[in-house]
């Protein structure tokens, strides 16, 4: 049964006659002339209907060539970012259900779209689909749905994943994870803080002039960190091939400026995170100021000895042959901080001992 052109969602009557004048006037005519996005550049000139309309539409006909396809299902997989009938033929089913029904929520769908049986009937016969279909270059594959045989799924520009970086393989994510990257942040945050703080102390005990002064640097905690989240929400089921178990998932994506872009959602929505800074006293152990002393010529254990009573940590022990002053069956002759100097964060001691024969 050939299908009125108006099945397609978004062509009113005023467009089905600006088609008529450029003689379409069939859904089949009108997937020959919008196969290719030269082809619909020339027809947008003709008709005057703006590209991104005729784009739109021509990714619903396209869809509409599948047997069993209606308008309104074929409006919401588009919506949700399938653009021809070679995508749904290798979309996941679940991963098309999850995103739809989390676009029904926000506001960006009026009906659900196609259910899981309904998805899987139409994504068999899409892969039997012989289509030309050539989607724009610029409109990328949906990062927020799952394909077969996929690693990885190139995003658009502005929307980055989970983490960073150029790949995508989900738009929502477990909550545990969500929660874990956040912990984790703030971990990192901490960390990045304390390394600079031994960094500027450091410089400090290696200027004499200012670790006279004593001066120490700051050292900064953060004793909370307070992160509002607005987010989307599915629950998902999945059964083990016996199908005797069921494993229930809680899933969210965060629902912010990008999101409702994408859903074309009018609610105002944000994510913020909260962080207060307090300057807190620094550990004694890194102010305190211990000058190296002079090992040279003392025997080995007399010099490890004096390094342990101060605190100092040693470092390489380097022993060879040879004659000792004084007698002595070992002898420092060498150490890696010169007498007199303040030890820095993180620094040890090495020594060269020569040990009578």
């Amino acid at each position: 049964m050939q299908l009125d052109i108006k099945t397609v969602k978004g062509i009113t009557q005023k467009v089905a006659e600006k088609l008529a004048e450029a003689k379409i006037d069939t859904l089949e005519g009108f997937r020959t002339a919008t196969r290719t996005s030269a082809k619909r550049m020339e027809l947008s000139k003709k008709t005057g209907i703006s590209y991104s309309q005729l784009y739109n539409f021509s990714k619903q006909a396209e869809l509409l060539g599948i047997g069993g396809m209606t308008g309104e299902n074929a409006e919401a997989l588009v919506r949700a970012g399938i653009r021809s009938a070679a995508d749904l033929s290798r979309a996941l089913p679940s991963s098309i259900e999850t995103f739809l029904g989390a676009m029904e929520r926000s506001g960006a769908l009026k009906t659900s779209g196609p259910g899981a049986a309904e998805l899987e009937l139409i994504r068999k016969i899409a892969k039997k689909a012989k289509s030309r279909f050539e989607p724009d270059k610029e409109d990328l594959r949906s990062p927020y749905i799952e394909f077969e045989k996929d690693t990885k799924t190139f995003i658009p520009e502005g929307a980055m994943p989970r983490g960073g970086g150029e790949e995508a393989t989900s738009f929502f994510s477990g909550i545990k994870e969500l929660m874990v990257d956040i912990g984790e942040g703030i971990a990192e945050a901490q960390h990045a803080l304390d390394l600079s703080s031994m960094d500027i102390q450091n410089s400090i005990l290696d200027d004499p002039e200012l670790a006279a002064y004593g001066f120490n640097a700051s050292w900064y905690t953060i004793p909370e960190a307070t992160f509002t989240l607005k987010m989307e929400y599915a629950v998902t089921e999945e059964k083990s091939s016996s199908g005797t178990s069921t494993i229930r998932k809680f899933l969210v994506s965060p629902s912010n400026a990008r999101y409702n872009n994408y859903f074309k959602s009018q609610e105002s929505a944000s994510s913020t995170i909260s962080m207060r800074f307090v300057p807190i006293p620094p550990p004694d152990r890194f102010t305190d100021r211990i000058a190296i002393p002079d090992l040279i010529g003392m025997d080995h254990d007399e010099a490890l000895e004096e390094l342990k009573l101060l605190g100092i940590p040693v470092g390489n022990l380097e022993s060879t042959e040879g004659t000792t002053m004084n007698g002595k069956a070992t002898e420092v002759t060498w150490q890696s901080v010169d007498a007199g100097k303040i030890l820095k964060i993180g620094e040890k001691v090495s020594l060269k001992v020569t040990a009578a024969p």
